[in-house]
């Protein structure tokens, strides 16, 4: 017997489009829930792949415009799409 899996890829997305489409409408394209922890010395977000689900962690006390434009950086780099820098005094750093 042999069994076949679908490769799962995300949707292609423009930077425009990621960057001005309503977050839980992103959200729910890509299949991405996003999760509120306690606030980390110098984390603002996380991006957590599992077997079942992709989350982005964000951390609480920041503002709802800060979360929103950390979340769709992330999801440009799930996504692999280029956008310009982030500000100086933030970076995204792969662990």
């Amino acid at each position: 017997m042999q069994c076949s899996h679908p490769v799962l890829r995300p949707p292609r997305i423009s930077a425009a489009i990621l960057m001005s489409a309503p977050l839980p409408e992103l959200l729910a394209k890509v299949g991405v829930t996003i999760r509120i922890a306690p606030p980390g010395e110098g984390v603002i977000g996380m991006l957590k792949r599992e077997a079942s689900e992709t989350m982005i962690w964000l951390a609480s006390g920041w503002d709802e415009a800060a979360r929103d434009t950390i979340a769709r950086y992330l999801i440009a780099r799930l996504l692999d799409i280029t956008l310009p820098p982030l500000p100086a005094e933030l970076e995204i750093t792969e662990l």
